[in-house]
């Protein structure tokens, strides 16, 4: 599952952040359209399956560190079998080459944050964007 993160001004003058609709991977690799009228892209996101196919789901693959520089956007993954959210900077994140396959860089990135299901993510961003009512 993939999608992108943009930045643009809100009515306030505010920066504000939304994203484009997610869409399914097919193994290794998704793909997204952008859209230039929902704002400036920002960064990259995806998450990394939980399964034996994919021993080194907690790093960014190989294709990940590269897109991450050919774009010069930071790239967020979801390690589903940890739950951590992590983070690639391709301007001060360092590389290793011992995982990659053919010399390719592969990157452990750092952790952001920890989602422990999609419920509680979805409950978390609900209760970010509902108001809540005083208490009597």
């Amino acid at each position: 599952m993939g999608f992108a993160i943009y930045k643009r001004t809100g009515p306030e003058g505010l920066a504000e952040f939304c994203n484009s609709v997610a869409v399914p991977g097919d193994g290794d690799s998704f793909a997204f359209a952008t859209d230039p009228k929902a704002g400036k892209l920002a960064a990259i996101a995806h998450t990394h399956p939980d399964n034996s196919d994919h021993p080194n789901g907690h790093l960014f693959s190989q294709n990940d560190v590269a897109m991450s520089k050919q774009l010069s956007l930071p790239s967020y993954i979801a390690d589903v079998a940890s739950g951590d959210v992590k983070r690639f900077d391709p301007a001060t994140s360092k590389t290793d080459r011992s995982g990659g396959l053919r010399g390719g860089a592969t990157a452990r990135g750092t952790v952001v944050g920890n989602i422990q299901s999609r419920r509680e993510a979805l409950a978390a961003a609900y209760d970010l964007h509902t108001p809540t009512k005083p208490t009597p």
